[in-house]
């Protein structure tokens, strides 16, 4: 999870969210990804291992390091119903990801270094103009990047772990400058810094300590890397907070009601948001508390309260234990499934009936012209008020929120 905490994409569709969406969406959504991980380990992972002796050639370390444990499992079971499954979910999975870093990135880049040291009066056209190039130059980036580190012998596994070491020093000054008022911006630049280089060496010295070489094998083997992870993870907390505690910053949040939206001229589209129940401070401070509690519960329930006791008493799963670990996985991956899938069509199926009709209408030359008061759902609980002009030139939509669950 840590290399998600880090990564741009979610930070942006949390902050395109509307607050009182946002902490039970990201809590829904995480609960779902968690089936991904889990079921597919416990099915075609352990399926794999099961119908090793059936493959065209035993798995080396190469193999599993690259992947390739699920196609092979997969094409054992389903012959090559099990090839093209495991294509589509790798290929949808790869143009997902990879999308959500484009935008990130670029955005990143346009935002926080074009317009903040470049030109800072950019307009809405220029930004859009520099997204577009720093799309397409991160893309082509990105597939050097990936056929150097191919070429390198760098296996998916390696690199998933490897992760760990680069961006966990940045979580806990993260998590504090979101949650601390006394998080000092030295503190948490030191902090995220000094904690990489310190898991850098932790890494590179343990693989070296047990394996008396630095190479590929040695450092990619579990306790390096464990222990690489650990250091640039706990050790930032001791830089970011003492210098904090030292020189406390004593942010009160206030500018971050302030953020200035940057439209593009030529959008014809206005959108005008009555806000008033989206920033009631009593509705931001329940659902932070919401967050809190949930987090904790969670931490403890999914660490805690069930693995861990398993590990300490070094457990052995017996035929029924693990036939129920298997009936969980299902019921999980359905939930989950159910979640992801349908409710989001049933979620919004008013709006898109409306859309849909105004589609029929101008493919038929009869397009609507209005639409007023029309009164949907927009998710559980809120009433939305949606008043619509179709018109070539302009086109205003006006949302009311007035209840929230």
């Amino acid at each position: 999870s840590v290399p998600f905490f880090c990564d741009q994409a979610y930070w942006q569709r949390a902050f395109a969210a509307r607050p009182s969406s946002t902490v039970h969406g990201y809590l829904i959504g995480g609960l779902c990804w968690f089936a991904i991980p889990f079921f597919l380990a416990t099915t075609l992972g352990l399926a794999g291992v099961a119908l090793e002796d059936t493959f065209d050639a035993p798995m080396t370390a190469a193999d599993v390091g690259a992947g390739l444990v699920a196609p092979n499992a997969a094409v054992a079971v389903l012959g090559t119903s099990g090839a093209v499954a495991i294509l589509i979910l790798v290929f949808l999975a790869v143009t997902s990801a990879a999308s959500a870093e484009l935008i990130a990135v670029s955005s990143l880049l346009t935002y926080d270094v074009y317009r903040a040291y470049f030109n800072p009066s950019a307009t809405g056209e220029e930004i859009i103009r520099m997204s577009h190039i720093t799309t397409v130059a991160f893309g082509i980036f990105m597939g050097v990047l990936a056929s150097v580190l191919n070429n390198f012998g760098i296996t998916l596994g390696y690199l998933y772990l490897l992760m760990g070491i680069i961006v966990a020093p940045a979580v806990i000054p993260i998590a504090l400058t979101l949650t601390w008022s006394k998080q000092n911006a030295t503190g948490a630049i030191l902090g995220a810094v000094l904690a990489f280089f310190f898991g850098l060496t932790t890494w590179l010295s343990t693989a070296k300590g047990l394996f008396g070489v630095v190479d590929l094998d040695s450092t990619g083997a579990n306790m390096p890397m464990l222990a690489g992870n650990l250091v640039s993870l706990l050790s930032s907390f001791f830089i970011t907070v003492p210098i904090s505690l030292m020189y406390p910053q004593n942010f009160d949040f206030e500018s971050t009601k302030n953020i200035e939206v940057i439209q593009d001229e030529r959008d014809k589209i206005q959108v005008e948001y009555d806000v008033s129940v989206e920033e009631d401070p009593a509705e931001l401070e329940k659902a932070l508390r919401f967050a809190y509690g949930s987090a904790w519960a969670l931490t403890g329930i999914l660490i805690f309260l069930f693995p861990l006791p398993l590990l300490g008493e070094k457990y052995i799963f017996s035929d029924s234990f693990f036939t129920f670990w298997v009936v969980i996985g299902f019921i999980w991956t359905l939930i989950a499934s159910f979640t992801t899938i349908l409710f989001p069509v049933w979620e919004s199926r008013e709006g898109v009936m409306l859309i849909f009709a105004g589609i029929c209408g101008d493919i038929s030359g009869n397009p609507p012209k209005k639409y007023d008061n029309v009164e949907v759902k927009d998710g559980p609980g809120k009433d939305v008020s949606e008043k619509t002009t179709h018109d070539a030139s302009e086109h205003v939509v006006v949302i009311r929120e007035t209840s929230v669950v």
